[in-house]
C-alpha cells in the first residue's frame, strides 16, 4: 500500500506507538520543523536534548530526563546530512536502547552516499 503525502502525513500514518498512548519524540536542531509539525497532530510529546561540544570540538549530548524514556515509545528524528554530526546522532540512537525505551523508530531521511566513480581492476 502505498502512502502519499509530506513526510509528517507519512510518519503520522507509519510511526505509531506499539501501545495506546503518546510517542515521545527526540530530534536534531534541522529536524525541528518536523517535530514540531508532529506534535501539531496529536499523539507525540516532546524529549529534549542538548546538543553541545567540548572545547575540543568533541561533541558533549545530554539527553534530558532520560527516566521519562523508560518503557515508552520513541522517535528519533535524525539527518546525516553533515558528516560531522554523525557521531553525536549515533550516540543518542545507541542510547535510547539503554535508557529501556519499549521501541525506538529512527527516521534518517537524508544518508550521503559515496558519488565519484570507483574503478576495479581485476587480478
Amino acid at each position: 500500500r502505498r502512502v502519499h503525502g509530506t513526510l509528517s502525513e507519512c510518519l503520522f500514518f507509519f510511526a505509531r506507538p506499539a501501545m495506546p498512548g503518546e510517542m515521545l519524540i527526540f530530534n536534531v536542531p534541522e529536524m525541528e520543523g518536523l517535530a514540531v509539525d508532529l506534535m501539531g497532530r496529536g499523539g507525540y510529546r516532546r524529549g529534549s536534548i542538548s546538543w553541545g561540544t567540548f572545547p575540543d570540538g568533541t561533541p558533549n549530548v545530554m539527553i534530558e530526563n532520560g527516566e521519562a524514556i523508560r518503557y515508552q515509545d520513541v522517535l528519533f528524528l535524525s539527518s546525516f546530512h553533515d558528516v560531522g554530526s554523525w557521531i553525536a546522532q549515533l550516540a543518542v540512537i545507541y542510547a535510547l536502547p539503554r535508557f529501556l525505551a519499549r521501541s525506538c523508530t529512527v527516521l534518517l531521511p537524508f544518508f550521503p552516499t559515496g558519488t565519484m566513480e570507483r574503478v576495479d581492476h581485476e587480478g
